[in-house]
């Protein structure tokens, strides 16, 4: 794989929950959204070399998304189900606002995350990257299951402070 074919790719793997989101937010439905989401993967694969490196990604994507499911909407425009055009743009331009707030909220964790002492920061890692339970950690930092639980509250509380504080800056 060449470079340009392997930041593609990175591109790709990376847009990946933000298409999943605007997708379902427009269509509604998880199985069709799943098969628009798959459809858009494989439009952008063959686009892949139209795509201007070092321009945004994610809007191109998004784009490419938008016009997939106005297709499918096509297919099924006998459907009673089927949202009218100005609907289908009023919901695309809010789901890409909330895509927006995602994204500020994921570097704003990013940021918090990286506050936080390195011992809290570990138990934050091992409790939901790893996915180790509350007992697991208590066993493996040799505290009470209860000190554990009320220490990870504390951080869950401490991190979604910082998220809101970093995020309403943001948007003063």
């Amino acid at each position: 794989m060449d470079q340009r074919q392997e930041q593609f790719t990175q591109h790709l793997l990376a847009v990946q929950p933000r298409l999943k989101v605007y997708i379902r937010a427009m269509v509604g439905d998880q199985t069709a959204a799943d098969d628009i989401l798959q459809q858009t993967n494989l439009v952008l694969c063959r686009k892949s070399d139209q795509y201007e490196f070092g321009t945004d990604f994610g809007a191109w994507a998004l784009k490419i998304a938008h016009f997939e499911v106005l297709k499918q909407r096509q297919k099924f425009v006998r459907s009673r189900l089927i949202f009218d055009e100005a609907l289908a743009d009023s919901m695309a331009s809010a789901a890409a606002e909330e895509l927006v707030d995602l994204d500020d909220q994921q570097a704003a964790l990013a940021d918090c995350l990286g506050e936080l002492s390195e011992p809290h920061r570990e138990m934050i890692r091992r409790r939901y990257s790893l996915a180790e339970g509350v007992e697991q950690l208590a066993a493996a930092l040799d505290r009470p299951a209860g000190s554990i639980r009320q220490t990870l509250y504390r951080i869950r509380q401490r991190l979604a402070d910082c998220i809101r504080s970093r995020t309403a800056e943001g948007r003063a």
